[in-house]
């Protein structure tokens, strides 16, 4: 499987964002609410990206584009960050969305969505408890989870 180019680093301030997965089913019920039932635990994310190339970065950027994942037919590695810090993540462009702007030439704005098959948040290591144990510990939460993962894997075993 083919990897983004690491010198195409998209904007994370110009229209970078992703989007829940939609994977819940709602059954319109007469007479009452909706049923709603989760389809599947994971679903694929929709990510948008937006990048500004000079001209030899555009021509990268085509190059894999067109010739590395055949037009956007293929899946790709490319680090995203979906909550989680700066992670890998298999995904594909949605080929309708690309969009090449030269209106501000030579600097060229390319913008796409691309779908992840996954993020690594819906595995969900914490099994909806998080916002709980936020509630009880705060700002402290991460010095207590580096401390239970210290304990679980290098002071038990």
């Amino acid at each position: 499987m083919a990897t983004f180019p690491s010198t195409l680093k998209p904007s994370i301030t110009n229209g970078y964002g992703f989007g829940a997965p939609d994977n819940v089913i709602t059954q319109q019920v007469q007479g009452g609410d909706p049923l709603n039932m989760l389809d599947y635990r994971t679903g694929p994310v929709s990510f948008n990206v937006a990048m500004a190339l000079d001209p030899l970065r555009l021509q990268v950027f085509q190059d894999f584009y067109f010739g590395k994942i055949n037009s956007g037919a293929d899946k790709f590695t490319m680090v995203l960050d979906s909550g989680n810090g700066l992670e890998d993540h298999t995904v594909k462009i949605d080929t309708t969305s690309l969009r090449f702007n030269g209106d501000r030439a030579p600097i060229w704005s390319v913008s796409f969505t691309i779908i992840a098959e996954t993020t690594p948040f819906q595995e969900n290591p914490f099994g909806g408890d998080l916002s709980d144990l936020y509630d009880e510990y705060g700002n402290d939460l991460p010095a207590l989870l580096e401390q239970l993962e210290i304990l679980a894997l290098i002071d038990l075993p």
